[in-house]
């Protein structure tokens, strides 16, 4: 089933598209973090994020601290190959994400440097 706690990178879609990462902890019934929305405008958006994990599934109610923002709601499923898919809603609507886990320890060695 796997784990959502660690970093995340990924790809936000939709009218407003750009990068989005995260950084998850806690155990997996109750998930904290910051997600960091970094639109192709230029624009960067930082929202703290409270919820849950299980089942596959990952539940997020989340807050900017810019005052009047409104709330949002992200919403995922852990795919077969680790990758965290699924929506960023507010009131207005709803974005499309893919997020993959960021993990040091996943990553393939590098070469040693050739002189």
């Amino acid at each position: 089933m796997g784990t959502v706690s660690g970093p995340w990178a990924g790809q936000l879609y939709g009218d407003e598209p750009g990068e989005l990462y995260a950084e998850l902890s806690g155990s997996d019934e109750a998930v904290a973090g910051v997600l960091s929305i970094h639109r192709r405008s230029g624009d960067i958006e930082i929202l703290n994020g409270s919820g849950a994990y299980g089942g596959g599934r990952l539940e997020l109610v989340c807050r900017s601290a810019a005052p009047g923002d409104p709330e949002r709601r992200l919403s995922g499923a852990l795919g077969g190959d680790g990758e965290l898919t699924g929506e960023l809603a507010d009131a207005g609507g709803a974005a499309a994400f893919v997020l993959f886990p960021h993990r040091k320890d996943e990553a393939p060695d590098a070469p040693e440097p050739r002189l």
